[in-house]
């Protein structure tokens, strides 16, 4: 049996540009592209529905929130993928999402001095409770490093993977990646390019 493939990490740190990585390889995310965020990933998941994702990678944020159903005998398998970034950059993407599409308002310097802090502990937290879940990281990649060498994460990523899956399209994988600054972009215009292109090819 194929195993799921669970590409893990905080918010704003590049599981979604991995698992569009992982689609374009071969391997078919879980949900709709580009964001790969199912209904079924929100909030408590039900171990029926994450089995029934053999052969297919999950994005799961922030783990921490106790959603992962731990592995039992009975599961199938999992292999887990961690996405690292730059705190300070991750901390400035998450508030560009929360103040753009969640309505906060724009944190001041204080809240973000505290918002950076707060990442080491959260992502602490969020590694332990997948190893508590029975599914411990197999292999870790930086936001950084998707961006500065796709390419050698494609080949990573494949070679990683090919025991379950066989050959993955690296060529593909790597041309997912948009070259551009790993900072921070001041807007949302990268992510809505993204999602109109991908209504394109669905269309």
């Amino acid at each position: 049996m194929k195993p799921v493939v669970i590409v893990a990490g905080l918010g704003r740190c590049g599981t979604t540009l991995t698992m569009n990585m992982l689609a374009a390889g071969g391997i078919p995310g879980a949900g709709r592209a580009p964001a790969y965020e199912p209904d079924e990933i929100k909030g408590d998941i039900d171990p029926a529905w994450l089995d029934a994702q053999a052969g297919r990678c999950v994005k799961l944020l922030d783990a921490h929130g106790g959603q992962l159903p731990p592995m039992t005998a009975a599961s199938t398998p999992r292999r887990v993928l961690w996405l690292d970034r730059d705190p300070v950059e991750q901390a400035k993407s998450q508030a560009k999402m929360a103040v753009t599409l969640g309505g906060f308002a724009k944190p001041n310097r204080a809240h973000m001095r505290r918002w950076i802090a707060g990442l080491p502990q959260d992502r602490r937290r969020a590694r332990l409770a997948l190893v508590a879940a029975g599914c411990p990281i197999e292999r870790e990649f930086k936001f950084e490093q998707l961006l500065k060498d796709p390419e050698t994460v494609a080949r990573k990523l494949a070679d990683w993977l090919r025991p379950d899956f066989g050959d993955l399209d690296e060529e593909a994988m790597a041309r997912v990646v948009i070259p551009r600054s790993p900072r921070c972009a001041p807007d949302l215009s990268l992510e809505v390019r993204l999602i109109e292109e991908a209504e394109r090819a669905a269309a």
